[in-house]
């Protein structure tokens, strides 16, 4: 489900058509392979904050952000890695 128009930060001008609406969160996902050569995917959903957060406190804030890649497809729509299971000749990843 997107957002509600008026729960994204608006940034720019106060009046006007140039305004832009900025997502209140932001993912990233990464893949890699196991040792076995088995596609390992990582992903991480967090919300776009202007607070400062302590190079102690990083770690902490990004291991509580780690989701399952589902949730990010489910809010985005989009099926990442389609070919994930596919037989070798249709892999997305080599």
């Amino acid at each position: 489900h997107p957002d509600a128009a008026n729960a994204a930060i608006r940034v720019g001008p106060p009046a006007g058509d140039k305004r832009l609406a900025l997502a209140t969160h932001f993912f990233k996902i990464v893949v890699t392979r196991t040792e076995t050569g088995k596609p390992a995917i990582e992903a991480w959903l967090l919300e776009h904050s202007s607070e400062f957060v302590a190079e102690r406190d990083f770690r902490e804030r990004l291991e509580a952000a780690r989701v399952p890649l589902e949730r990010i497809e489910a809010l985005s729509g989009f099926d990442f890695l389609p070919l994930l299971n596919a037989p070798p000749e249709q892999a997305a990843i080599h």
